[in-house]
This record gives structure tokens, C-alpha cells and sequence, in this order.
């Protein structure tokens, strides 16, 4: 019998595991060939390597399969040096009925090497894991279904208790990643896109673990598909198959490499990207890497075989089976991720292996993430919300561009208005009345257009306006895409303290418009005090209503009545109304989480 390092007696282990469904039993041989795969720069002898092996506990029995190594590698501080730390490194792989458990230590991720023996949880059992026991959700990681470059992309969320708390409003469109659950005295981190199990508790035994393991296996066996009140108000899975099946085409797609990005350029420095050039491979420069990394910063569309972008684009194929998506591209076949100079894979293989990405469809209420496919349920419901914002009581028929500039883009030194057939005037005139402060914060650093404060009532209000003017009406999400980034980019300043907006008029306000009369704050005997005045009130008062107003006149409603009637009734819609209703949505749930009320002035 070979005497190893260490016995499973000497180990002590955190409760934290991946947990799989066995798809095909795995085999002596295959173990074996990935222990060596895994081992394959281990200094020295195996610690332990023990494959199929029998255990007893308490709870029942398993089969255990473990081995453990010493690497020598560069401290992350130095390059190109001969200086090397020891670091030991684990992976053992627990068979417990129709299950399969990883733990491992310093060992990169497996799951691609086991995939034909392996399927992960359906999304919506592994979340309401304990869902029997009255969970309290503490924090809850999660990530929006806007491919919009104007949104927050992730965002997480911690309470005592989140449900009651977390309003489905801000979720619907959202996909939960990782929970940290409590129930009863034990506390919880649940990451289904990963399989992960970790507990808050203190380091265990090997047979206490294995105890751990078969407890948790018996627990998600016999956990059921339903999602508690404050899941339900997610976006709910589906299956890749069964979204196929509603023929949806995919539209466009963000791949998330700011993990990879970290590892390279970050301060672990861990990696270096590498290209293929006819005589061998080169290291991506400085230069190089701003621009792959920024082209990534952004959703891509789909063209047929192409991924485009406003930075860059490429060919790229999406290959979809009944599990999951695969992204086939020579381009990024090309593209090797390297470490101490040793290529570990392409970076298509990284992106398959690890799934960075969200793809959204020509239905707008349904997405991939991950591994996993949801649909927000309620998109279809809010529909009429969503027209609901649109107002269409004003008459924009004699407007003939945004600021109504002559050939030269400039006005004439002494005009004191903007041009009456101009945009920014008929925003002025709607929104000035005998006591409401009107400002024009345009050019330099502009929270909008235009800033209305109006005290003029029992209930105060502070107004966002920003104004985009299109001569032709036009529905695409593109023409939409500038307005609304500036909104949301500064929809925070709705709740800015007095002394921000005070130093803007100092700087800004107080002076006119370019080179011109043009007073940018009206009544044009508005003074400093009059403006801090009209603030405190604002702050001060419970009724304030604060507001995030879109001029968008190159809309019609009724046009949008129509292609809402269309995806009511389950027909395709035209791609360009997809991703306008993405778009849109995306603003609405800013505002509602911001507490704003939203509106869009459009045409009838």
C-alpha cells in the first residue's frame, strides 16, 4: 500500500461545494486522467491520490476521490524572476447517490472537463434551496437584463431581510446571481450559475464534511421548484429548449470580460493575452489591450455571422443546443490566455467555460445568462405602463430642429431667446409659468437640458428635461440610445444637496448662453437667493415630486400603440421596436428605483 503525506484524518475543510446532477457515472480511468491533468506541474510527489474510495458516516455512505499537490510559482510582485513560493493544492470529488460534489483549493474550474458526466441544477430548484425552512434573504447579487451601456449592470443588495424590503419593481427585469440566505442559525451563500454551496460555520473534519454533503444532497433532492414571494418577482427560468421552442431569434449579446480584464491588467497581473502571427505568437501591448478591452465594454448585435459594435466587430457564430449556448469564432479562437508564459487556453474556450455572457432576443421579455434562460413575466403586464408614460397633450408640429442654429451652428450675438420653431424653446414655454424657475444647463458639464424648480404649489417639484430632436420619425433604439444615457447618466442629481446646484449657477448659470443674450435661467430676474430659496423648499417638503422628463418629438404614440398590441397578441415585432421597448424599459426601472416619475413627450 503506498504511505502518502497525509491521511483524509488530517483534513479540515470549509462547508463550501459545488453540487451536480450525474449525468454518466465516471469512471476509474477518468479520474485518474484528470487527477494527472490537473497535476500536471506538481513539484515532487502527490500528498494523497486516492480515487474511488469507500466511506461510512453517520448519515449514510459515499465514495470519495481525492488528491493534493505542491506547485511552485512566480509571486504575483515579480516577473521573469527564478524566485518561487510552494503553494498546495486540492480537488476532491465526493459520489453521493446521483450526485456529485467538488471541493477543491488552488485548482483551476473542472466543470468543462466533466461535462458529458455532469448537468447543473434548473436554476429556479437550486435558489429556493431550504425554501421549506422560512428563509430570510440577507443579501442578494444580481445583474440587469439591459444590454444597455446607460445601466447599472450589476448591482448588489443587502438587509436584514430583504424580503418586503425589495420591491418587484426593481427586480422584474433582473436576474438574481448569488444569495446569502439565512435559516434558522445557519447562514448561507447559494450560487446557482456556479452550482456552489458555502455555509457561514467553522472548518469541519473530512467525515463531518462528508455528513455536510449527504445532508445537503438530501435537501436538494427533496427541495421543490417554487420560489418564495421575493423570488417570484424576478425573472423567471426557463430552459434553453423551451424558449427555442417559442422561435426567438437572438438580437444581441454582452460578453463580460472585466474578470479577465482584472487578471491581466489588474493587480493580480495574473495573465497576459497572446495572438497568433505567422511566425508564432506575440504578447497584446498596452495599446492592444485598451482596444480589445474597450470593444467588450459594450453590447455586441448580431448581423448574421457578425457581432458589431460602435468600437469594433468580428465574426462570431452562436451555437445553441437543448442546455446551453456555445460561441464559436475563429477570431477568438485566435486570442490565447497565457500565464508565466504558458498558453492555458483560447480565450473562446475561457468564454465557453465560464459563460460572461447575456444574450437578449427579437421578444423582449426573454434572455441567457449564464447558463440558464428567464422571462420577465411581467413585461407583458406593464405593458400599458409602459405606454402610459408617453405624452402626447402637447403640439410639436412647428418644430423644426433642436436649437435652431443657422448654417454656421451659431446664433446671431444679440438674439435673447432660442428660436421659436426650436426644440428648447417650446420645452421653455411648457414648463414656464408665473413663479417656475426654468435654467438651461446645456453644454459644459450639463445635468440636462433643461432644470425646472416649481413651488408654485402645495406639492414642490424639481424637473430633469433632456431634449433630443430628429427630423424624420424614427423608432430605432439608436436614435433613443443618446437621450436616454444622459438621463440616466445623471438621474442621481434629482436628489443633489442645495450647495451642488448653487455652485452651478455661479459658474454657469448666472452667465449667458454661449455667445449670446441668451439668459439661461428665466424669469430673467431670477437672483441666486431666489433659486436657493425654491431648493429648500424642494428638500424640505414631504410632497416634493421629483421628475425625469424626455422631449422626444421624432416619436409618435400611436405608431407605439400599435407595435404594443403586436407583442400583446404574441407576434413577432420588428427588431427596432424590441429593443426601444428594452431601452425604455431600462429608464422606467432607473426612475422607479430612484424614486423619479418618469415621462416622455412625444408626438400624438
Amino acid at each position: 500500500m503506498t504511505k502518502y503525506i497525509f491521511s483524509i484524518n488530517d483534513l479540515i475543510l470549509s462547508k463550501n461545494a459545488q453540487f451536480f446532477k450525474i449525468k454518466k457515472p465516471l469512471s476509474r480511468n477518468k479520474i485518474k486522467n484528470l487527477f494527472r491533468s490537473i497535476s500536471s506541474i506538481k513539484d515532487g510527489v502527490f500528498l494523497i491520490n486516492k480515487i474511488k474510495s469507500e466511506v461510512v458516516v453517520d448519515n449514510g455512505n459515499l465514495t470519495y476521490s481525492l488528491v493534493s499537490f505542491k506547485v511552485l510559482e512566480e509571486p504575483s510582485f515579480l516577473q521573469g524572476t527564478s524566485i518561487s513560493e510552494s503553494k498546495y493544492a486540492y480537488l476532491m470529488i465526493l459520489e453521493v447517490q446521483d450526485f456529485l460534489i467538488i471541493s477543491k483549493k488552488n485548482v483551476d474550474a473542472i466543470e468543462s472537463e466533466l461535462e458529458r458526466f455532469i448537468e447543473y441544477f434548473e436554476f429556479d430548484k437550486f435558489s429556493n434551496f431550504n425554501g421549506r425552512l422560512n428563509p430570510e434573504y440577507e443579501k442578494i447579487s444580481m445583474r440587469n437584463m439591459s444590454l444597455s451601456d446607460s445601466v447599472i449592470r450589476n448591482r448588489t443588495v443587502e438587509a436584514k431581510n430583504l424580503s418586503g424590503i425589495l420591491s418587484p419593481n426593481t427586480t422584474g427585469r433582473s436576474i438574481p446571481g448569488t444569495f446569502r440566505v439565512k435559516t434558522g442559525n445557519d447562514i448561507f451563500t447559494l450560487t446557482p450559475n456556479t452550482s456552489r454551496i458555502g455555509y457561514k460555520d467553522k472548518k469541519v473534519d473530512f467525515f463531518n464534511f462528508c455528513s455536510w454533503a449527504i445532508a445537503t444532497v438530501n435537501e436538494l433532492s427533496n427541495t421543490a421548484s417554487l420560489s418564495s414571494k421575493l423570488m417570484a418577482g424576478f425573472s423567471s427560468p426557463i430552459t434553453l429548449s423551451e424558449l427555442l421552442a417559442k422561435k426567438v431569434k437572438p438580437k444581441a449579446i454582452f460578453i463580460d470580460l472585466s474578470e479577465l480584464d482584472d487578471m491581466v491588467r489588474g493587480t493580480s497581473h495574473t495573465f497576459t493575452l497572446t495572438k497568433n502571427v505567422p511566425h508564432g505568437t506575440v504578447t497584446l501591448s498596452s495599446v492592444e489591450l485598451d482596444k480589445f478591452f474597450n470593444g467588450f465594454k459594450s453590447s455586441y448585435f448580431l448581423d448574421g455571422e457578425t457581432l458589431t459594435n460602435l468600437r469594433f466587430k468580428f465574426k462570431c457564430r452562436l451555437r445553441f443546443n437543448t442546455k446551453v449556448v456555445t460561441i464559436v469564432s475563429k477570431y477568438l479562437d485566435g486570442i490565447m490566455i497565457s500565464e508565466n508564459g504558458s498558453q492555458l487556453m483560447s480565450l473562446s474556450k475561457y468564454i465557453n467555460k465560464f459563460k460572461p455572457f447575456t444574450i437578449t432576443f427579437d421578444s423582449p421579455q426573454y434572455c441567457y445568462h449564464g447558463r440558464s434562460c428567464f422571462e420577465d413575466k411581467t413585461m407583458l403586464n406593464n405593458l400599458n405602463i409602459f405606454l402610459s408614460v408617453f405624452d402626447d397633450s402637447f403640439d410639436f408640429s412647428t418644430i423644426r430642429s433642436e436649437k435652431e442654429k443657422d448654417d454656421k451652428q451659431s446664433y446671431p450675438e444679440n438674439i435673447k431667446r432660442f428660436p421659436v420653431r426650436s426644440l428648447f424653446r417650446r420645452v421653455e414655454n411648457i414648463y414656464s409659468n408665473k413663479d417656475a424657475i426654468v435654467i438651461c444647463d446645456d453644454m459644459n458639464d450639463e445635468w440636462a437640458d433643461h432644470i425646472v424648480l416649481d413651488i408654485t404649489t402645495g406639492n414642490p417639484s424639481i424637473k430633469f428635461i433632456h431634449s433630443k430632436y430628429i427630423k424624420k420619425e424614427s423608432y430605432g433604439a439608436s436614435k433613443f440610445h443618446e437621450v436616454i444615457s444622459q438621463a440616466l447618466k445623471n438621474i442621481g442629481r434629482l436628489h443633489s444637496p442645495k450647495e451642488l446646484y448653487l455652485d452651478k449657477y455661479d459658474n454657469e448659470w448666472s452667465s449667458k448662453y454661449l455667445q449670446t443674450q441668451i439668459s439661461r435661467v428665466r424669469p430673467i430676474d431670477t437672483s441666486r437667493n431666489d433659486i436657493e430659496l425654491a431648493l429648500d423648499k424642494i428638500n424640505e417638503s414631504p410632497k416634493t415630486s421629483r421628475e425625469l422628463i424626455l422631449a422626444a418629438p421624432f416619436l409618435r404614440k400611436e405608431m407605439l400603440i400599435d407595435e404594443v398590441e403586436i407583442i400583446k397578441r404574441n407576434q413577432s415585432a420588428k427588431p427596432y421596436t424590441v429593443q426601444l421597448i428594452w431601452l425604455i424599459n431600462t429608464f422606467l426601472s432607473a426612475c422607479v428605483e430612484y424614486g423619479v416619475k418618469p415621462s416622455i413627450l412625444c408626438k400624438k
